[in-house]
């Protein structure tokens, strides 16, 4: 058996019980809907006052979990230790994913296989306090600065609920709850509408960590809790094809629902990359146009893959930690703010989210795409299927749940996967 296969076959012990109950629902959460129409992503065009509490989704679309801080504990005082360190507590797959933070004058590996039974590490670099978020249920992991633009400071927590099963945050100073996958406010008594500042990070297998960072340090396993790291308290969710729970939108079919993808936001136009596709096209480097911004994608000999603007740089391949460009010049990465830099010159980073496909593009149903889609081949714009094209007749196995216990006229997933 694989380390891989021996994260994915632990049972799942996290329990759902309760999910989808609309009764005595915590926070203040409505159990009734406002009478705004949505827009095509879910959401309200603008925050709507309903019963006491501020919305950009509807209150039945978020969905109880069973999960909340009794259940889920956030890291509130994490231990960091050298690789060696790490490597002897015992718990690490070189293979698994986690996510890298620069603190000033090291690089941070948070790794996911601590992140899935925790979700929340709050934490200072200097005296920014910051907060590393992961949402088992879309794969996503992401970083945030803890200090709103109004200037509080605030805490997060799991509050219990989940939204296009993407986990949803709390903070008990401002009352609000906060969508995971962008640090966006949907919900709550304040600051709905606000988002979160993301840091820059990147994802990376501890494998390449080490590789590229042997002076750097891990989130180390002695939490203060007695879980068991090197299993996973989702079991083959990941691998499955299935999800939790209901969806708020319905995801398009052009890749199956449970594929990865990397997702950009250039100034309101959304983009996802196949992963596997863009490493294999020009070298791990692709040079595009975003609405009417010029990026260029690429994957790095870390095997990270990292988005920037270019400007009028033209790039060849990854070489030497950086990116070099038809001149022959190596731009390197600013692991401070992730912009590419060659002498003065910078060219700023553009945040990408891992996520699921059936995530993403449920959250940004007019995203554009660059991957491999069935009966279409290469496809690098719009997804826009005819029929028989997309995922939809693979193999007629579909991701999809229980609607026994979700009685709430939620959109069931349709998305069919491998």
């Amino acid at each position: 058996m694989t380390s891989l296969s021996r994260l994915g076959v632990a049972l799942a012990i996290v329990s759902f019980l309760g999910a989808g109950c609309l009764s005595n629902r915590p926070y203040g959460v409505s159990s009734s809907n406002p009478d705004e129409e949505l827009l095509i992503n879910g959401m309200y065009s603008a925050p709507v006052k309903y019963r006491g509490m501020g919305y950009l989704v509807r209150p039945s679309d978020l969905v109880e979990t069973g999960n909340d801080v009794k259940t889920i504990s956030p890291l509130d005082n994490p231990k960091f230790v050298s690789i060696s360190e790490a490597r002897a507590e015992d718990y690490l797959i070189d293979e698994i994913d986690g996510l890298v933070i620069y603190d000033g004058g090291k690089m941070l590996f948070f790794p996911e296989q601590i992140l899935a039974w925790h979700e929340i590490v709050n934490f200072n670099i200097a005296d920014e306090p910051m907060t590393v978020t992961f949402s088992p249920f879309t794969e996503t992991a992401v970083a945030f600065s803890r200090s709103l633009y109004s200037g509080e400071i605030i805490s997060l927590k799991r509050s219990g609920y989940a939204w296009n099963n993407n986990s949803v945050l709390y903070s008990p100073e401002t009352g609000t709850m906060w969508l995971q996958a962008n640090g966006l406010a949907i919900a709550g008594k304040n600051k709905v509408g606000e988002k979160m500042a993301v840091a820059n990070s990147a994802i990376m297998t501890f494998k390449d960590f080490e590789k590229k960072y042997p002076n750097g340090e891990v989130l180390s396993s002695a939490t203060g809790f007695n879980r068991k790291y090197d299993v996973s308290p989702y079991g083959v969710y990941r691998e499955s094809k299935a999800i939790y729970f209901p969806m708020a939108t319905k995801p398009v079919k052009a890749l199956n629902g449970k594929a990865f993808v990397y997702g950009v936001d250039v100034n309101g136009i959304f983009k996802a990359y196949e992963p596997g596709l863009l490493k294999d096209t020009g070298r791990g480097v692709k040079h595009d146009k975003v609405g009417d911004a010029d990026i260029v994608v690429w994957v790095g000999e870390d095997g990270v893959l990292r988005a920037h603007e270019s400007g009028d740089f033209v790039f060849s391949y990854p070489a030497a930690g950086g990116l070099k460009d038809r001149l022959g010049y190596v731009w390197m990465v600013d692991n401070a703010t992730g912009d590419l830099v060659l002498g003065e010159k910078r060219l700023s980073g553009i945040s990408t989210l891992k996520t699921f496909w059936f995530f993403w593009s449920a959250f940004h149903p007019d995203t554009e795409l660059f991957a491999k889609v069935r009966g279409k081949g290469t496809v690098d714009g719009s997804p826009e299927l005819k029929e028989g094209e997309g995922s939809e007749e693979v193999d007629g196995i579909k991701l999809d749940v229980d609607p026994s216990k979700f009685p709430t006229g939620n959109t069931k997933v349709e998305v069919e996967t491998k």
